[in-house]
């Protein structure tokens, strides 16, 4: 994955071709928004060999990007955090998509073991009693912090215990 377009109600889109279709239809194209101010072809995203983001607008309603219409058939260059309004921005209930590139890979899960392996040799042995308590209770590595000194803990207020409710009986 290579960037995303996060949208309304927590949607998330990832981004994985070098060319990415947005619109209405649900064959022909990557990210389907099945919305009738929608496009069936939408716009289009396309990432560059030099990196560089293009979004190119293929709609009759318009694509807006800093509130400026792209205009049918132009590209304009996307970074990171940009939101692509795929309706007019100043009608009600505009449809907002905003784009994040992601510019670091996810390290393999070798290459993440063996820098906590190298983590852990570098634990002082007061860390290194905490995590070996932890290790026995849980028979797991536990990389929790060690709990914090009792004066810090003055500051804190108890919890409050909730009222139980019995079901009643009918």
């Amino acid at each position: 994955m290579w960037a995303s377009l996060e949208g309304p109600h927590g949607m998330v889109f990832s981004l994985t071709e070098r060319i990415v279709r947005i619109g209405r239809k649900k064959h022909g194209v990557d990210v389907c928004i099945p919305i009738p101010v929608v496009s069936a072809l939408h716009c289009t995203l396309e990432r560059k060999g030099d990196g560089q983001v293009w979004l190119t607008d293929c709609s009759t309603h318009g694509v807006f990007l800093h509130g400026l219409r792209v205009g049918i058939w132009q590209s304009s260059p996307l970074e990171d955090g940009d939101e692509i309004y795929l309706s007019n921005p100043c009608k009600p209930h505009p449809i907002v998509l905003c784009f994040r590139l992601h510019t670091t890979n996810i390290a393999p899960i070798k290459d993440t073991v063996d820098k906590l392996d190298m983590l852990i040799r570098f634990v002082t042995p007061e860390e290194d009693k905490f995590l070996a308590l932890e290790r026995s209770r849980r028979r797991h590595l536990n990389l929790s912090s060690p709990p914090a000194p009792t004066h810090h803990r003055r500051n804190m207020k108890p919890r409050r215990q909730g009222r139980h409710v019995q079901p009643s009986r009918s």
